[in-house]
């Protein structure tokens, strides 16, 4: 029996709310459609069944509904914000415009319509619009932060960097106790690298206000991009104990202990979080406990460490490196052979295919170097380190041609390539080639600032042989007084004053190389640089590892 007071539609309508505040949103929905079938007119059964219809993603029923409502009642303004906000979540302003337009026109008041078009406008890229509608927005909004924070969006996605930044800290100085402006402020000092007027506010912000756990994330990252390691190791206690099971957290603790060079509480950090059993396979974890092996000299237990990453990690590439520069001194082949099955797995891998090739040219084995470096460079035809490689690798092998092809390939890519003309000074050295071309590639390799520390000795014995004296004297003294306790610049710098017939001079610099031990000279030395390419690994310091991929964002 239904109630004599009132109808059978108000009676399905009153029960569907009862559904509807519970969550079964279904049930509501049946309901509210028999509702509408007792009484096709009731306009307010007809938009909650519409709210159902949204709810379930029927955007089209529901759609329908308000259409109903509308031709009933043509200025009912609940149905037209309904309306408009359906088609703005569905993204079709075409229609949404001129309802929220219609709204705006006939109540200027109206926020929910101002601020529907300034997004409408601004979805649609129409930035003048966007600005105008956006000033409207503020004169009737009163929510300057809110307002603010959306003009410097506009600025942002015009990339206005300088401008958006300016902005924000203008109204940041006046309300600098706002969590969505100082997180906003924060954001575009990240965006510019101005890593320590970020940590300042995020600090201030941390502490004048009650913890916030998206400050506090920002805050630590800030710290560590500064170096201010206590200021993170602190933010993360705090976070850890807002979420006490976030064992991210605790990897971010032994990255940064880490990144402090603290190798005994990075390492207790790593094993307690590799402990947990949903961790024991993190690549991340693995690989930066094995760095610290390797930095304090415990390259076995770097090694076992290193064969536990994946083949599909982000590490795997750098991890077959190391574990060959970790074995290649006692077994020069297992380290090629471990190379040479890596790149196998992971062709695509170009770090691999370098350090693969590298250690074919340091064992002599030209054609396979050539055979690798051919089927790779396809695959990155702009890399002009593998045409270095497969140039000097043509070059022992007598195959002129090819060498030179490679090498002009090489200076058309990147022409700047200091590396280009060092490899040519040295290669031209090693095969006692003209004086003149030495000088030249040398020149060129210092002028383009490359870092090869043989070049000043290679121009200053290109210039003796010249017969240019004067300059190559001044070189072999610069280079002794930085390295006296180098034969060959001590031998060099005798036989150039006896040249020079300065006999005292030849005298002194004669007893000096006596008394130095060398067991080759510098024409071996580069010999052994130019076929050995494979860098020794460095274990004096952290940041020769790369930066740890869970503190590269908050």
């Amino acid at each position: 029996m239904f109630p004599l007071e009132i109808s059978r539609s108000t009676y399905y309508e009153n029960l569907a709310s009862g559904y509807a505040e519970s969550g079964q949103n279904e049930k509501a929905a049946e309901l509210l459609r028999l509702s509408v079938l007792h009484d096709p007119a009731n306009l307010s059964a007809r938009l909650k069944l519409a709210d159902q219809y949204i709810k379930q993603n029927a955007r089209y029923l529901a759609e329908i509904q308000l259409k109903e409502v509308l031709r009933l009642n043509p200025s009912s303004t609940t149905a037209q914000h309904k309306m408009a906000d359906l088609y703005l979540t569905s993204q079709i302003f075409s229609k949404a415009e001129p309802i929220y337009f219609d709204l705006f026109k006939n109540n200027p008041l109206d926020k929910k319509a101002a601020w529907a078009l300034y997004l409408i406008s601004k979805a649609e890229k129409n930035f003048e619009l966007a600005n105008f509608r956006l000033n409207l927005v503020q004169i009737i909004a009163n929510d300057n932060v809110a307002v603010t924070l959306e003009k410097a969006s506009l600025l942002r996605l015009q990339n206005k960097w300088p401008e958006e930044q300016v902005l924000l800290d203008q109204v940041y100085q006046v309300e600098p106790n706002k969590l969505p402006l100082v997180s906003a402020l924060s954001e575009s000092y990240f965006r510019s690298g101005n890593w320590n007027e970020a940590s300042a506010i995020l600090q201030r912000f941390d502490e004048t206000n009650s913890f916030n756990f998206e400050i506090s994330e920002k805050l630590s990252f800030a710290a560590v991009q500064v170096q201010n390691y206590d200021v993170a190791l602190d933010q993360y206690a705090k976070q850890k104990s807002y979420r006490p099971y976030s064992t991210q957290i605790d990897l971010k603790v032994a990255h940064v202990y880490f990144l402090m060079e603290n190798y005994a509480q990075a390492e207790k950090a790593y094993l307690s979080y590799l402990s947990e059993k949903e961790n024991s396979q993190d690549d991340e974890a693995n690989y930066y406990l094995s760095k610290i092996y390797q930095l304090t000299n415990r390259f076995d237990q770097s090694a076992t460490q290193l064969q536990k990453i994946d083949s599909t990690s982000e590490y795997f590439s750098v991890a077959q490196i190391e574990l060959a520069n970790i074995y290649k001194e006692k077994d020069f082949v297992g380290a090629l052979d471990r190379l040479k099955i890596a790149h196998n797995l992971r062709p695509e891998l170009l770090d691999i295919t370098k350090s693969y090739a590298d250690l074919l040219i340091a064992d002599h084995r030209f054609n396979e170097a050539i055979a690798l470096l051919e089927d790779t460079i396809p695959i990155f035809p702009n890399d002009e380190d593998l045409r270095l490689k497969i140039a000097y690798s043509y070059y022992q092998v007598d195959s002129k041609q090819a060498f030179e092809e490679q090498m002009t390939e090489a200076i058309k890519i990147n022409p700047k390539n200091s590396e280009i003309y060092s490899a040519l000074a040295q290669l031209w050295f090693v095969k006692s080639k003209k004086g003149s071309e030495v000088e030249f590639f040398a020149k060129q390799a210092i002028e383009l600032k490359s870092k090869n520390v043989n070049l000043k000795p290679l121009l200053a014995w290109a210039l003796l042989d010249q017969n240019k004296s004067a300059q190559a004297i001044a070189l072999f003294e610069q280079y002794y007084e930085q390295n006296p306790a180098e034969y060959y610049y001590a031998k060099s710098l005798a036989d150039v004053y006896r040249y020079a017939l300065i006999n005292s001079k030849a005298e002194q610099f004669s007893k000096i190389a006596l008394g130095l031990e060398s067991s080759r000279g510098l024409n071996a030395i580069l010999q052994n640089k130019a076929t050995r390419k494979v860098s020794d690994f460095d274990t004096d310091k952290a940041f020769n590892a790369r930066v740890p991929a869970s503190l590269e964002n908050y």
